[in-house]
């Protein structure tokens, strides 16, 4: 399980939101999803001194290379093969966001959730973002051809099958 946990130096009860999400949502094992962190500043005052670290849960390891992007001022260590983010220093203008990414490699099948703890520091907390990723094992990726009276179709797993019809027309639900 990710624990998150971010400093706020603002005056005033200004808050920065603090949102979590994968992209795709769903992998093959082995493969990397690209797991995005984004901060705003909420009210009329910028953040200084923004930060948060994450522990990824078993079966996820940061991917070589694990930085993908950051939009703001600050400072990222992500080291790959590693199970821990860590983002510190962040400056934000009022109502300006940030986007930190970073690569996520999967080294087992599972569902799983990357949950923060509330964002801390000087504003009010913000409850806790949580991105979803779904690992799969032999995923089918189905493609299907026709031409004339034969069609055919793929798993994506180099298995295929086809058949012929005694018509063009046939129907695919």
């Amino acid at each position: 399980m990710a624990l998150l946990a971010a400093g706020v130096l603002a005056s005033g009860g200004a808050t920065a939101d603090l949102n979590a999400g994968f992209t795709p949502a769903i992998i093959q094992l082995g493969a990397a999803a690209r797991l995005d962190y984004t901060i705003v500043a909420d009210g009329e005052v910028g953040r200084r001194g923004l930060g948060f670290s994450a522990e990824l849960p078993a079966g996820l390891a940061l991917a070589d290379p694990a930085l993908n992007q950051i939009s703001c001022p600050g400072f990222v260590e992500a080291p790959a093969g590693g199970d821990t983010l860590v983002i510190s220093e962040l400056s934000l203008a009022a109502g300006q966001s940030c986007q930190i990414s970073v690569h996520v490699e999967a080294l087992a099948a599972g569902n799983y959730s990357v949950t923060s703890s509330e964002l801390s520091g000087a504003g009010a907390p913000d409850p806790p973002a949580t991105a979803e990723l779904q690992v799969v094992v032999n995923q089918a990726l189905l493609g299907i051809t026709y031409s004339q009276a034969s069609a055919r179709w793929g798993t994506g797993c180099g298995s295929a099958m086809s058949w012929t019809t005694p018509r063009a027309a046939f129907f695919l639900t």
